[in-house]
C-alpha cells in the first residue's frame, strides 16, 4: 500500500472513499464510491465502542476479507490518508491477510497544496469553504443526523 502524493488524471479513475475509526487497528470502516453511494459500512464486533450498534458487526478477520476484494487496484482517497493507510495495513497485518494493491490519496495534502491560504484543512473546515453538503444539508458534521461515518457528500 503506497501513500500517492501525486496528483494526476489517473488518480480520479475507479477511485473509493475510504473513512475509518480507530487507533492501532480498525474498528469501524465505511466505503463510499465515486457516485456518493456507501458501499460498504462494517464495525468490529466485540470492540467496546461497537457495543451499541446492532447493524453491520462483523469479525476483523471478515471485514479485512471483504475489504480486500472492494478496494483491490483502487485508488482510496482519505482526509488524514497516512493515518488511514496505517490503520488499514495494521488490520491487514492482524488479520493476516495480504495486503492487495492500492494507492492512497489524501485531500488534506491536495487541501494545503491547492488551498495554500486556509484558514484550517479540518474536513469541516474545508467542507465549509468547499460548499459541501451532507445529505443536502451543510456542515456542521455534528449536526448529521445519520452519525459520523454513514453521510453522503454531495457538491450542491
Amino acid at each position: 500500500m503506497q501513500l500517492d502524493k501525486k496528483l494526476n488524471k489517473n488518480s480520479f479513475q475507479n477511485f473509493l472513499v475510504i473513512d475509518t475509526e480507530g487507533v492501532e487497528v480498525l474498528r469501524e470502516i465505511a466505503v463510499i464510491d465515486h457516485q456518493g453511494k456507501l458501499i460498504y459500512e462494517a464495525f468490529v464486533d466485540g470492540h467496546e465502542r461497537n457495543r451499541s450498534i446492532h447493524h453491520s458487526r462483523k469479525s476483523l478477520g471478515q471485514i479485512i476479507q471483504e475489504l480486500a476484494i472492494i478496494i483491490a487496484h483502487k485508488t482510496i482517497v482519505c482526509h488524514y490518508a497516512e493515518h488511514d493507510r496505517a490503520v488499514i495495513s495494521r488490520s491487514f497485518d492482524q488479520a493476516q491477510i495480504p495486503h492487495p494493491q492500492v494507492t492512497f490519496l489524501c485531500t488534506y495534502e491536495l487541501a494545503k497544496k491547492y488551498l495554500p491560504h486556509a484558514q484550517s484543512y479540518a474536513l469541516e473546515h474545508l467542507s465549509k469553504l468547499l460548499n459541501l453538503q451532507v445529505n443536502h444539508q451543510y456542515f456542521p458534521r455534528s449536526s448529521c443526523p445519520c452519525g459520523s461515518l454513514r453521510c453522503p457528500i454531495y457538491l450542491p
